[in-house]
């Protein structure tokens, strides 16, 4: 990809998509994320959720942090100020990087305005540390 300055990726999860068109990439082929119906704090875990199966043969790892109402799947603004604080969520990150031997290649946020999401990424990235 660097050789011939062709480095864009497309990934779906509709695999009849994939089937179309050998470009396309069904995401869980290559990848597994943690859950994303979590409805409070302290229900927050590391364990898989699609893409679980063969999760080591998968090169990337989708991080899903944010939480959510029980009967609408929307985001919880003002829960979301509380696990979006850097301490929190750094900590989760690492947490799940110790349980999952994995480093999160994309994380994934509600409300990433409220708390220090990016400061977390940033830390992360800083290959000086």
């Amino acid at each position: 990809m660097i050789k011939t300055n062709q480095r864009l990726v497309v990934f779906t999860d509709n695999k009849d998509t994939v089937k179309k068109e050998n470009w396309y990439h069904y995401v869980w082929d290559h990848a597994a994320e943690t859950h994303f119906s979590v409805h409070k704090a302290k229900s927050f875990c590391c364990d898989y959720n699609r893409g679980a199966d063969d999760v080591n043969d998968k090169d990337l790892f989708i991080f899903n942090h944010f939480i959510t109402r029980k009967r609408l799947g929307i985001g919880r603004k003002r829960k979301s100020k509380k696990v979006n604080t850097y301490d929190f969520l750094l900590q989760r990150i690492q947490n799940c990087q110790v349980h999952t031997g994995k480093i999160p290649n994309f994380i994934t946020i509600d409300f990433y305005s409220l708390g220090n999401a990016k400061a977390d990424v940033d830390f992360l990235n800083d290959s000086s540390r």
